[in-house]
């Protein structure tokens, strides 16, 4: 294992310096003025028969190659 400072430590005498990757941003709006769309379950989840209601979901994940969406609908 190696220490952070040898690490430094063994750049600065090769000149070398670090790029610091920026600190995750959000990227949502929060003070937007568009309109929200109507909640129309209000919360009621009990159904009377199948498929009358649908719910779904779009996670990102953290790739090494960007942050792809998953799109999941029950």
């Amino acid at each position: 294992m190696v220490s952070r400072a040898r690490v430094g430590r063994l750049m600065k005498e090769q000149n070398l310096t670090s790029k610091v990757k920026p600190a995750f941003q959000v990227t949502t709006d929060a003070n937007q003025t568009l309109p929200v769309a109507p909640h129309h379950l209000n919360r009621q989840f009990e159904v009377s028969a199948p498929d009358t209601v649908y719910a779904g979901d779009i996670p990102s994940i953290p790739t090494r190659e960007g942050w792809p969406y998953l799109a999941v609908f029950d």
